[in-house]
């Protein structure tokens, strides 16, 4: 990551998904918003700072691996450290009203989708974690999937020098 604080994306000038590693293990730092664009959760290097239930339906995670999903049971967020690679899938709800769908598609790549406001997203991320959390905590599997996913396309991995700026100009 070549990207100044680690910032993967961002609505302007506001970090929406931060990551970087420290001793070995993966530190995420993001905003989740509902699909109002009002703020649910957010955390801090690995540490939630807001968090109202039911908002968010179930996180699971293990030293490489960070998976959050939504009310709905779909994940918003998924963040793997693949080793030099760091795979990144996210919904991201702008203040704008605005969404954005970033990761794996049908398992054969990954794109941006964007919908309009009141306009669902056609694809979802396949979870790499085991659910509920509480039966099956530290349990993620799919972190070989996607390991396997990066290994095999072409191209996989791109470096990231700046943000990808998400949720302006419409």
């Amino acid at each position: 990551m070549f990207s100044k604080n680690g910032v993967v994306f961002a609505e302007g000038q506001t970090p929406l998904l931060s990551i970087r590693l420290a001793d070995g293990r993966l530190l995420v730092t993001t905003q989740i918003r509902d699909d109002r664009g009002e703020l649910i959760a957010e955390m801090k290097d690995n540490e939630w700072k807001h968090q109202p239930q039911p908002e968010i339906f179930d996180r699971n995670y293990t030293p490489d691996a960070l998976e959050i999903k939504d009310k709905m049971g779909k994940v918003a967020l998924q963040v793997a450290s693949l080793g030099s690679t760091v795979a990144v899938a996210a919904v991201f709800h702008c203040k704008n009203g605005w969404t954005y769908m970033a990761g794996p598609i049908g398992g054969e790549g990954a794109a941006i989708e964007m919908r309009r406001p009141g306009q669902p997203l056609q694809s979802e991320i396949p979870p790499i974690c085991d659910y509920p959390s509480d039966l099956h905590f530290g349990s993620c599997p799919g972190v070989e999937r996607l390991r396997q996913m990066t290994l095999t396309m072409i191209p996989a991995i791109y470096r990231l020098y700046a943000p990808v700026n998400l949720c302006i100009g419409q």
